[in-house]
């Protein structure tokens, strides 16, 4: 199986997008992880930018209204344009938090039905404000449909539950099991994003990610998958902290994610 590092423009978007794949493949990365709504250019001329520079890409998909019915519509909207940009998969940020179980579940079977009618795979990212928020609420969807497939973002579950997650291991062990993607942001208890991970006061938690994003590898290896993306998905400000009064970035938001990426690339098997 092979490893695919990615890299998202959160954070990169008012770049144009050659000088941004541009800079992808000059820093190692092998693909990226693009929001179509944010693009002013065709998914067409996209898949020829991105051929051209031999990168792959993942296509997000952020899932938009206050009911059922409005995020439904906004399924039919963008599924049809992330299917043309020819992507390896597509992650979701569907349903919310404060919908009902069964209407989120409704979402959720609508996006597994339109990925096997079109042979491509979908994964949901354990975000805050939406239904995966925490251990728990993924537990319960995936015992009732296990064809549900993770975006395994694990730093928002620690700040849910202000923990490292490792007094929880049965929740873990079934969310990494049904993980196909991983975003490797380093959080921690009080936090969705530590300030550097190459800084030694938080090598516990890079350590503790890095243990849980190894365990995803290996049982994506062990079910024969081709591939595994992985996104160093660090964040601009207010994820990135910053210093008072001026807002100055403590850190350099693409200098942090090339480094996480180089650290995987050493450490996972």
């Amino acid at each position: 199986m092979k490893l695919l590092y990615a890299k998202s423009m959160w954070g990169a978007e008012k770049m144009p997008l050659r000088a941004f794949l541009s800079r992808v493949k000059d820093s190692g990365f092998d693909a990226t992880d693009v929001n179509p709504s944010i693009l002013d250019i065709t998914p067409q001329e996209s898949t020829a930018l991105h051929k051209e520079f031999g990168l792959k890409c993942v296509c997000y998909i952020g899932l938009s209204g206050a009911t059922v019915s409005e995020q439904l519509a906004d399924l039919d909207k963008w599924f049809p344009v992330a299917l043309a940009y020819q992507p390896l998969h597509i992650n979701f940020h569907a349903g919310r938090d404060i919908f009902s179980f069964e209407d989120n579940l409704v979402i959720f079977r609508r996006i597994y039905e339109l990925g096997q009618k079109h042979h491509i795979d979908v994964t949901h990212e354990t975000h805050r404000a939406r239904p995966l928020f925490s251990t728990f609420e993924a537990v319960k969807y995936i015992q009732s449909m296990p064809e549900l497939w993770l975006n395994a973002d694990f730093s928002h579950w620690m700040v849910v539950h202000e923990s490292n997650l490792r007094d929880q291991p049965e929740a873990m062990e079934l969310a990494i099991q049904h993980s196909r993607y991983i975003h490797a942001r380093v959080g921690y208890e009080e936090g969705p994003q530590i300030t550097d991970p190459r800084a030694p006061e938080w090598k516990d938690h890079v350590d503790n990610h890095i243990d849980l994003w190894q365990r995803i590898v290996t049982a994506n290896r062990k079910a024969k998958r081709g591939h595994l993306v992985i996104t160093p998905e660090f964040g601009p400000p207010p994820y990135l902290h910053t210093l008072p009064y001026t807002r100055q970035p403590v850190a350099d938001l693409w200098e942090i994610c090339t480094a996480m990426m180089q650290i995987l690339k050493e450490r996972l098997k």
